[in-house]
């Protein structure tokens, strides 16, 4: 039983594609064009004297002559300003004074209010200096402007009534807002496709990245750098302990110096060797073209003790103090060590720079970093095209559901709009 009354009740309802609105409507527009045509031609023909009568007071003003009782310097600003204000006028008419078919009648209001609003800057502009001479012809002019304007009005008035145009209209409307939709699904899908990619170079980039690290050669590089770090250690504490060791000889090679050079002592073959000692001793230490520290520290050594510099008692015995502290140490092998250790860093540190792995390495992480900024902005550009299509889902929503009504009344039965493709 209630099977049956659901049955009897069910609305009759018509499916109709939005892609087919436009044939379906044809015929009805045809019919409706005409009919508006009929009604309108009483207010067409009005408003076609209107614009002809204000194109032969233009004219008249174009041929008639000023007033030779107008003042020289009004005169002169009317004749002035009168070629432009007739051309404003002959053209803002030109193309509303032409006679209208049923299929522009829709869009003549729309001329009619560019007419008449190049009319009015026409009169406020070059016509303002006008009145004095051409006083009536103007009046004229304003008076068939009015005419036009009212009825412009009546236009609007009957074509407002045209249900069928605001069908259309809205039919157009919706067309354009789902081909819209459309061009921004293709932007988004590209986008994303774009993205896809990008996340693909991605994985690529980091596969090859984590080859470099994982790789024999890469263990290699960086024991060598480990060993590198360890030798310039290792250089650095045998410097500071020479350095040490050698520095508080600075004064006394001073001393012996200058105590040398007042006796007249002779200095020869070891000047060079006492001026790199004082400049830098860690250096002249390991310098194969100075003369032994060891040699020099025993000549030094000799000669104060024969008291050649005749040096004060207590200086002499803290230089000699030192000197022996000096000779002391294993200044031979001292030596050895730092010569193989600067010869080590050489190696170690030409073999770390010869390797390509870590500019390798950089640029990976150079095009990661790129990578990763273009997948952000192909995302955050994929998301602002989603809102917009979240946006206008919603405007084709209420403007399919307008159309829906419309087209109810229209045929009267119940119309539902499909807009999928096809």
């Amino acid at each position: 039983m209630f099977g049956k009354n659901a049955d009897a009740k069910k609305e009759d309802i018509l499916v109709l594609k939005v892609d087919g609105l436009e044939n379906m409507l044809k015929a009805r527009t045809e019919e409706t064009d005409a009919r508006l045509f009929r009604e309108a031609k009483p207010i067409l023909g009005e408003i076609c004297r209107a614009f002809e009568n204000i194109r032969e007071k233009a004219e008249l003003i174009e041929e008639k002559e000023c007033s030779p009782e107008i003042p020289k310097r009004a005169a002169k600003a009317i004749h002035t300003s009168k070629p432009d204000f007739v051309h404003a006028v002959l053209e803002s008419t030109r193309e509303a004074s032409k006679k209208r078919s049923a299929e522009d009648l829709l869009h003549y209001p729309e001329k009619l209010g560019e007419a008449l609003a190049s009319l009015l800057k026409a009169m406020t502009g070059p016509g303002r200096y006008l009145p004095l001479a051409y006083g009536e012809e103007l009046e004229g002019i304003r008076a068939e402007s009015k005419t036009i304007f009212e009825k412009k009005r009546e236009l609007e008035a009957l074509l407002s009534g045209n249900a069928l145009s605001e069908i259309k209209k809205g039919a157009a409307a919706l067309k354009g807002d789902m081909a819209s939709r459309s061009a921004l699904e293709k932007e988004r899908a590209q986008a994303l496709c774009e993205t896809q990619k990008l996340s693909d170079e991605e994985a690529r980039l980091a596969e090859e990245y984590l080859r470099i690290e994982q790789g024999k050669e890469y263990e290699h590089y960086m024991d060598k750098k480990k060993k590198l770090e360890e030798a310039k250690a290792k250089k650095e504490a045998l410097e500071t302990y020479a350095a040490n060791l050698l520095t508080p000889l600075k004064r006394p090679l001073r001393t012996y110096r200058k105590s040398a050079q007042e006796k007249g002592l002779k200095t020869e073959g070891i000047a060079e060797s006492i001026e790199a000692l004082i400049e830098d001793p860690v250096k002249a230490l390991t310098s194969p073209e100075k003369k032994d520290l060891e040699s020099l520290l025993s000549q030094m050594l000799a000669v104060l003790e024969e008291d050649q510099t005749h040096t004060k008692d207590v200086d002499k015995s803290k230089i000699t103090s030192r000197i022996r502290i000096a000779m002391g140490a294993d200044l031979g092998k001292l030596r050895r060590d730092l010569t193989f250790c600067a010869e080590e860093v050489s190696e170690l540190a030409k073999e770390v720079d010869e390797s390509p792995l870590p500019a390798e390495k950089r640029d990976l992480e150079r095009r990661m970093e790129k990578n990763k900024r273009e997948i952000f902005l192909r995302n955050e550009e994929a998301d602002k095209i989603a809102k917009k299509m979240e946006r206008i889902d919603s405007e084709i929503k209420d403007r399919a559901s307008k159309l829906e009504d419309a087209l109810s009344r229209l045929e009267k039965r119940r119309i539902r709009l499909d807009s999928r493709p096809g």
